[in-house]
């Protein structure tokens, strides 16, 4: 009873940090100039709540294993440049952009592998994964470049944002199957 609530919590978790990812993804698209001491605090924190669902998540009993499979190093990560994030604030505020597409490029590319995963079990939203992957991985990247060409764009980094809750809703909802809902609907 308590792995399948850790699995409910997890699934849950994910979407709503999609919600989250969402909101931020507008927010950094549509209101550029908010305070870095105010975005560095809510990325921090969103980070951090971040990494403990995917430690949530990778402890879980998933019954295909696929969403949550490389949870356990990035699940530790974010808490820790979270705690990072939120502890530097303003002096951290040139790496944010960088460090933000790296995660999102690397997740991205895990998820790719993902995507090949749910291929093997027959799960027809693997094209679906393997799209918002490549994309997210993709903006990802062009964050990380930008940040290097000293080309900060807000609508990139926005729609790289919105990219990784996509493609992270998206797996969940496709892949976390709990023994209760195996027969319908995942």
């Amino acid at each position: 009873m308590i792995i399948l609530k850790r699995l409910c919590v997890a699934r849950n978790g994910y979407i709503c940090m999609s919600v989250v990812f969402y909101a931020a993804g507008f927010f950094c698209i549509l209101l550029p100039d908010l305070s870095p001491t105010a975005v560095c605090i809510c990325c921090g924190a969103a980070m951090a709540a971040y990494g403990v669902i995917k430690l949530i998540g990778y402890f879980s009993d998933d019954l295909f294993c696929l969403a949550f499979q490389y949870d356990l190093g990035s699940g530790l990560a974010l808490i820790v440049l979270g705690a990072i994030v939120i502890g530097c604030k303003e002096r951290i505020w040139q790496y944010l952009q960088p460090v933000s597409g790296l995660l999102i490029l690397g997740d991205g590319m895990m998820r790719i592998q993902t995507a090949k995963e749910a291929r093997k079990f027959g799960l027809e939203t693997w094209p679906r994964i393997l799209v918002c992957a490549i994309a997210a991985g993709i903006l990802g990247a062009l964050m990380i470049v930008g940040s290097a060409l000293g080309a900060v764009s807000h609508q990139i980094n926005g729609c790289a944002i919105l990219a990784e809750g996509l493609m992270n809703h998206l797996l969940v909802r496709s892949t976390v199957v709990t023994k209760k809902a195996k027969g319908g609907e995942p």
